[in-house]
């Protein structure tokens, strides 16, 4: 089974770390195909691609190009398919990937110093919500059902605080629950007011 690439997330460093990952996969005119998952505000995301697959062909020396995938599962399944050969994307997606075709993180993101991270809920500042409890009957928009940060840590929250039973559809809890392919878009649909909440990473609105 030929072995994929997995980056953590996306940052413009270690591009001998990089080579050295897929020199094996080298052929007559070798290139480098990434997928990018839409967790960030698409205008940036598509400025960061360039970034990114301008400096790694510099630095390099092979044709590098990226594109962004419809959400986190089909990062993974880009992988599978050949489609890309690396691939930009979070905790519990690159498990999955791992687990279904050997798929190796190389690079781990380090954000602000730190490379951890927490899921969290927004909500409005004029909303009157101000408690966990008030969003019982509420509407809420979550990044991606694959995405720790943008689903299973803000959804944890509600368990933690013996909102929602463990393992239980939190459809029982909410009056909608929504899935909006990313961090800014679930931050976009909450600000918008097409919805009470968002579960998302604690950076997301600063991307």
């Amino acid at each position: 089974m030929k072995r994929r690439n997995v980056i953590g997330s996306a940052i413009l460093a270690a591009a001998a770390a990089l080579s050295l990952a897929i020199a094996p996969a080298a052929a007559a005119e070798p290139s480098i195909t990434m997928a990018f998952v839409p967790q960030e505000n698409p205008d940036k995301l598509l400025g960061d691609i360039e970034q990114i697959t301008v400096y790694l062909t510099e630095q390099t020396g092979v044709p590098v190009k990226g594109f962004v995938t419809s959400d986190h599962a089909a990062a993974v399944e880009a992988l599978r398919n050949g489609d890309a050969d690396i691939s930009f994307m979070g905790a519990l997606p690159s498990i999955i990937a791992k687990h279904r075709i050997s798929a190796e993180p190389i690079l781990l993101e380090v954000y602000r110093g730190k490379p951890t991270y927490r899921g969290r809920v927004f909500v409005r500042r004029e909303s009157g919500i101000e408690t966990l409890a008030d969003l019982e009957g509420k509407t809420i928009a979550f990044a991606d059902p694959i995405s720790e940060s943008g689903y299973l840590f803000p959804l944890k929250t509600f368990v933690d605080a013996g909102l929602i039973e463990k393992g239980a559809d939190p459809k029982g809890y909410f009056r909608e629950v929504y899935f909006a392919g990313g961090y800014q878009q679930a931050i976009q649909a909450m600000a918008s007011g097409l919805v009470d909440a968002a579960g998302a990473s604690q950076y997301a609105i600063c991307f």
